[in-house]
Parts: structure tokens; sequence; C-alpha cells
């Protein structure tokens, strides 16, 4: 299990609590490694991502040999970006990348793996599926492809331990009001003042548009 390094003593307990698992232990807290052999010693392991991103410890663990199972959790944070036909990666994803040929099941958890970043997105598909790399290069068209890779849970299905839903739902309807003579000057004004913001945005251009912009939509 390869988590945030603030999410590694939550994982230990939630494994032992939920599922009855008291054998993981934290590398670099609750044991270390000096020589790859030692790994043995060790087989339901949890880890801090920016840990074993280091050269020390990366090649430590990559010594280690096969894993059953890998479990990357908040996978949002194994970025690589595309620029062109340049790839730029980051510490956390080579980490994914290289641990990626010593398991034979990987699994990629996150509740915003898209981003709205179709590269980002692509690039976590491919950790999952290497060996579909082309159908994944062309999958605007032919989406169905996510659906052999990607397993979404809804709030709406989650149930306790007898089965029984946990959140109902609620019923929203909307209510017409008549806006206050206050309210129709301010929105007014903000409209305005929007407009002029982003005309700024626009002529200023580049990072300092940019900025602008950011300002703008939060005001908005």
């Amino acid at each position: 299990l390869i988590t945030p390094a603030g999410l590694t003593r939550q994982w230990k307990e939630e494994m032992f609590h939920k599922f009855g698992f008291s054998e993981f232990r934290i590398y670099g807290d609750d044991f270390s490694i000096n020589e790859a052999r030692e790994w043995s010693m060790y087989n339901f392991v949890i880890g801090s991502m920016d840990r074993f991103k280091s050269e020390r410890h990366l090649q430590l663990l990559l010594d280690a040999g096969h894993w059953d199972v890998v479990i990357f959790d908040e996978g949002h944070r194994l970025t690589r970006r595309q620029y062109g036909m340049k790839f730029e990666e980051s510490e956390r994803f080579s980490l994914a990348r290289k641990l990626r040929p010593l398991s034979d099941a990987f699994l990629i958890l996150s509740a915003t793996p898209h981003q709205g970043m179709q590269d980002k997105f692509a690039a976590l598909l491919e950790l999952l599926r290497p060996e579909c790399k082309e159908d994944i290069d062309i999958m605007s068209l032919n989406p169905e492809i996510i659906s052999d890779m990607v397993y979404r849970n809804f709030k709406a299905d989650v149930t306790d331990a007898d089965g029984n839903f946990i959140f109902r739902g609620k019923q929203v309807s909307a209510v017409q009001m008549d806006a206050s003579d206050e309210a129709v000057e301010f929105d007014g004004a903000l409209q305005r003042y929007l407009k002029k913001g982003y005309s700024a945005s626009a002529k200023a251009g580049g990072a300092s548009g940019r900025a602008i912009g950011f300002v703008m939509t939060t005001y908005r």
C-alpha cells in the first residue's frame, strides 16, 4: 500500500478494524530495511509515496522483487503531462511506473482521476494496462475501453454491514423569491466589476492575466 505520508497510519488502522489484517507494517515508522533480502520478513507493507520515490528507498523497494498486489491511494498525485511528443513525469509517477512490472495486480484509488486533463488521465490508465497503450492513445474514438480499467463507486450505493443504505438522498425543489432592490443593485455592481476584471485579465495576458482571471472566478 503506497499512500500520502499523512494517511499511512490511517490505512494501517482501517486494514485492521475493517478487514482484520493485523500484519501491515509502516515502512520507516514500524520497520526499516538495510538490505533487499530483509523484505522477506515483511509481506504486508504500507509506505509513503514521497519516501519511496527518493532514490535510496526506491532502489530498496525495487530490489524487493515481486508483490502480489500493489495499491496506490490518492492516485491523482501520480502525474505525467504531455507537451507535444514530449512527456514530463513526476517522481511519484516514476515510482509507480517502475513498480508496475513487479506486480500482476495493480490498483490506483482516486476520487478525482481525471481532473479535466486528458493526458494525465491517460497516463494513469497506461500505468494500469501498459499493454493497452495504443488503445488508450485513441481513447476518444473508443471510450468504452475505460470500463475495462475503471471501477466507479457512488456514494448513493454505500451500505452498512447489514446492507442498509447509509445515504438516503435528498428531495430538492426550487423556491422562487423576489429580489430586493438592494440585491438587484448589488448584482448589477458585481457584474460590472467582473466585466472590468475579465477585460483587464485579457489585456494583461500571461501569468498576470491568469492571476486576475482566477480572482474574478473566485468573486463570481
